[in-house]
């Protein structure tokens, strides 16, 4: 089960989100109305992931990750937002490098979206962290350098497909 810290001030939409990300049974979602108070409980506890609304009255959610990020947390972050992509871009577009749903359109499709989201982004952290310490104590050294190589080359297959083309 996929455990997810969903940061919003609306509770509305943070009841809506719980339900329907719990509905299926693969996600455990605790919700947070405050960043600040979303901040201590991420330095409390561990998260697979972190879903946030970006405009909030008490900090905004680019401020809220560069504080996650600023707390050494690695943890991936889903800005979850009413606004448009082109709205976040410039220097706030490097702390929403983990992943962007827009808040519109069909409800069942948004949050489809959003589910879809998490799971990948879940998926390639734990891929990714095979360069953690708890990997290196279990993993001989053999297989930790195969392991290595396939990551750097996973990394470089990811940034040709980012590349922009002119």
């Amino acid at each position: 089960m996929i455990s997810v810290l969903q940061i919003d001030d609306e509770p509305a939409l943070l009841d809506l989100s719980k339900i329907f990300l719990e509905m299926r049974q693969e996600f455990r979602v605790e919700s947070c109305s405050s960043p600040k108070k979303a901040l201590e409980i991420l330095k409390e506890r561990e998260f697979d992931a972190v879903v946030t609304d970006n405009q909030m009255d008490e900090m905004s959610g680019i401020d809220l990750i560069k504080e996650i990020r600023n707390a050494g947390l690695n943890t991936p972050v889903i800005l979850f937002t009413g606004q448009q992509q082109e709205e976040l871009l410039g220097d706030s577009q490097k702390f929403i490098n983990h992943g962007y749903v827009q808040k519109n359109g069909s409800v069942i499709a948004m949050f489809n979206t959003l589910s879809l989201k998490l799971k990948t982004l879940v998926r390639i952290q734990k891929k990714s962290s095979i360069n953690s310490p708890l990997w290196k104590d279990s993993i001989n050294p053999e297989e930790m350098k195969k392991r290595r190589a396939f990551a750097v080359r996973q990394r470089m297959l990811d940034l040709g497909r980012t590349k922009k083309k002119y």
